[in-house]
Formats: structure tokens, sequence, C-alpha cells
């Protein structure tokens, strides 16, 4: 080295098996941000190209950014709990019972009671129509009588963008056997045959 260079240098050894070597970004073209109905399309279409990819001698990992997940979120109003003469734990009791997940009760302001449960467990119609009191009767109280039902996604800390589109990217890493070019031809070929057959 010149002796006007001071420090000695660093030496770092890359291994490329610990490197993603391909960057996809799936996006909705012409659309700035994602509503809902179209980030659930577009995750749905990276779910099944992650699993072909996952199945490749290649690939070693995939990591996913710019994902949802999305929930169903149970806004009871208290009013009407009182005037059933319910509580917000027989709620509950009767979601639990219809073979759902175990939801998390929170209180907002002391003025409505929110549930969240997983959105792949159950539909809204579904949940409107659990049964959470019945009569002698005959009568029975529905949990769409008492609760607004609707599915909602995460908050974002971050967006991904690619050419002003939001996207959901693929991070794919090869396997520590496989050479670089390879292992990105066998990817490259399976989402070709991804973008003729599935989108």
């Amino acid at each position: 080295l010149p002796d006007e260079v001071e420090n000695q240098p660093a030496v770092r050894e890359f291994k490329s098996s610990r490197r993603a070597i391909v960057d996809m970004y799936l996006i909705n073209r012409g659309e700035d941000m994602l509503s809902l109905e179209q980030r659930k399309t577009i995750q749905e279409y990276a779910d099944a190209l992650e699993d072909r990819l996952a199945r490749l001698s290649h690939v070693s990992e995939i990591t996913v950014s710019g994902y949802l997940d999305t929930y169903v979120e149970i806004e009871i109003e208290p009013e009407k709990l009182i005037y059933y003469n319910l509580s917000l734990q027989e709620v509950i009791q009767a979601i639990e019972a219809d073979n759902l997940k175990q939801p998390i009760g929170t209180l907002d302001d002391l003025k409505t009671t929110k549930i969240q449960l997983d959105a792949e467990l159950a539909t809204i119609e579904e949940l409107k129509n659990v049964i959470i009191q019945s009569s002698f009767e005959g009568h029975y109280l529905r949990l769409g009588q008492v609760a607004h039902i609707s599915e909602k996604s995460e908050t974002l800390s971050t967006i991904t963008k690619v050419n002003g589109s939001e996207a959901v990217g693929l991070n794919v890493t090869k396997t520590s056997a496989s050479g670089i070019l390879e292992a990105v031809d066998q990817v490259k070929e399976t989402v070709d045959e991804f973008n003729t057959g599935v989108l």
C-alpha cells in the first residue's frame, strides 16, 4: 500500500450463501398505496410465489418485507351488553365455544370494547352469526346484534415502494452449496413460470 495510507485496511470474508441473491417485488401498477383488498390479493400472490421458491433446491431462505397480517376487529357496544345483561367475558366465551382462537380483549376509552381475531379463523358473516345468548323460547342473540365486525390490517412502520407503488418484497438467499449463477437461473425460471401461469 502507498506510504500515505495511515490505517491498515479491514478485511472481511464475504459468504454469498448468507446474502440475498435476488430481491423481487410485487406491486399493483398505477396504485400509489394499496387498499385492504388490493393488499390481500398481492399478499396471496406473494404467498404462492414464496411457496414455489421455497421448494427449489438452490434456495435456502426467503424473507418477506412489506407484508401485513390482517385481523378481524369486533367492536362491542357496552350499552348493548348492559341492555341484554351480558358481560364481555360471556361474549368471549361464546366466540371460543364456536371453535375460534381465543381473542384478546382491550378496552378503548371506556366506550367501546374491541376484540381482535386472526382473519383466517372466520369470515365476518360467520362471526356475525355466532350465538352469544339463547332463551327457552328459541330466541337467539347473535354477535352481530351487539357488535360491529370489520376486517383490518396491521399498521406498517415502514413502507416499501417500487416505481412509486407500494410493494411486497421477497428476498431470496441461496444455499451454501449452490453457485450464484445457477441459483439465480433457477429462481428466474420459477418466477417466469409463475408470471405466465398465475399472474
